[in-house]
């Protein structure tokens, strides 16, 4: 997680906050409002080639192909519905994450669950 992304998960504990930063509110989400459990992930990407999976997708009108659906700008930031605005990112295919991720389990703001990831096995170990 890129340092602004990991300032911005500090403010974001309550599912409320999550799902109106992310804009999970788009048509058929799977997500519901008023939920009350989210998870967050902290990596870094292991092999450095993995890094051209990574694309922020542009749309038309900032000189991209992208055409997404609402709540997609093509600028390469989704405003939040709580007055955020967070960078947007698609990742083409798998990639590789570094041994020690981090995965945590939130439920009404409380980290309940944390998980880290052991590359030899290939499993995340509860903490």
């Amino acid at each position: 997680m890129d340092k602004t992304m990991k300032e911005k998960s500090l403010i974001i504990k309550k599912y409320k906050d999550m799902f109106e930063t992310f804009r999970l509110d788009y048509e058929g989400t799977p997500f519901s409002a008023d939920g009350n459990t989210h998870w967050e992930m902290e990596f870094e990407i292991a092999n450095a080639e993995d890094m051209s999976q990574i694309k922020t997708p542009y749309g038309e009108h900032y000189g991209g192909t992208a055409n997404e659906p609402e709540p997609f700008k093509g600028s390469g930031y989704t405003g939040g519905e709580n007055g955020t605005t967070i960078p947007e990112w698609k990742i083409k295919d798998r990639i590789q994450i570094k041994d020690g991720s981090i995965l945590s389990k939130y439920v009404n703001g409380e980290m309940v669950e944390q998980y880290i990831f052991k590359i030899k096995s290939g499993r995340w170990i509860k903490l």
